[in-house]
């Protein structure tokens, strides 16, 4: 802000006041952002490191693994095969989450099978063992074999 003579600029002094508590306000506004964009470069750097290290990202549980993303879970596991198998064999999402569901199957999440939690399990890239990350696709140290035991 330029002015040739303060009396330009304001007349009263709490127009000052006014002017200095925006003043602050901004300063404490571009330090918080600048802190965001450090945690948002570091966060996105460290998923890359993972990525190309070929370890699984480590958010929510996946069904079918523990939850460092690399030991699988057995138990899931089976169920994960049976979804494929059954639906390489004709049987509908809707029908394979009914059977699920009467068996009282639940996601990691603690949720019941429904169709879309089905196609969930059937869509997932990390079931194959395929981590993704923008356009790095890297092969994961563990993946449910889905062939038949």
């Amino acid at each position: 802000m330029l002015t040739y003579h303060p009396d330009r600029l304001m007349r009263q002094p709490r127009d000052l006041e006014e002017l200095l508590q925006i003043a602050d306000l901004r300063i404490e506004v571009a330090h918080a952002c600048r802190s965001s964009d450090d945690t948002s470069r570091r966060l996105i750097d460290s998923m890359i490191e993972r990525a190309q290290d070929g370890r699984p990202h480590t958010g929510r549980r996946r069904y079918g693994y523990d939850k460092t993303g690399t030991v699988i879970v057995p138990e899931e596991a089976a169920i994960v095969r049976e979804i494929f198998t059954r639906y390489l064999d004709g049987v509908s999402p809707v029908q394979l989450a009914k059977e699920l569901y009467d068996r009282g199957e639940k996601t990691t999440e603690g949720r019941s099978r429904s169709a879309p939690r089905v196609r969930d399990v059937l869509d997932r890239r990390h079931v194959a063992g395929i981590r993704t990350l923008s356009d790095a696709v890297t092969q994961s140290r563990a993946t449910l074999t889905l062939r038949h035991p």
